[in-house]
This record gives structure tokens, sequence and C-alpha cells, in this order.
């Protein structure tokens, strides 16, 4: 199964990248890119998501819809 998941990305003064999101407020990531932010964000987010089930806690509905992808965007370094 596969889900999308809105997240926030904010660049800190240090230069590193810190993704949240309102959909799974348990989901604080900071890279050193934003590549490598949003990898830790979605590796994150799944063990969030085993968590709740390993613990029997109500799973976010985030994990539950499903949404149509319309469009997406990607980080892409420019040197």
């Amino acid at each position: 199964m596969e889900t999308l998941l809105q997240v926030d990305i904010e660049e800190l003064e240090n230069g590193e990248y810190l993704v949240t999101s309102h959909d799974l407020a348990d989901l604080i990531a900071q890279g050193r890119t934003v590549a490598e932010a949003l990898e830790i964000a979605a590796d994150l987010a799944r063990k969030l998501y085993e968590s709740y089930k390993d613990r029997e806690l109500p799973v976010p509905p985030i994990f539950t819809q499903s949404k149509p992808l319309k469009k997406a965007s990607i980080p892409v370094n420019i040197p």
C-alpha cells in the first residue's frame, strides 16, 4: 500500500532542511539536503505507522485515505 503524505519543507539557518506534516503531527525529520530530509521523513512515517499498529493505537486518517496523485514536486540540485 502507498499513501501520499503532504509535507512542509523549511530551510534552517544552518542550511539543513526540516520536514513536518499537518497530516501526521508526530513527523519531524531533518536532513542536509531536501532529498535526504524527504527520505528520512518517508522512513519515519513508515515507522510511525508500524508503531501505531503494533501498539494497537488509532491509525491517523492519512494512512487509511486514498488520494489520487495529480501533481508532485521533486528536488533538483543545481550546482
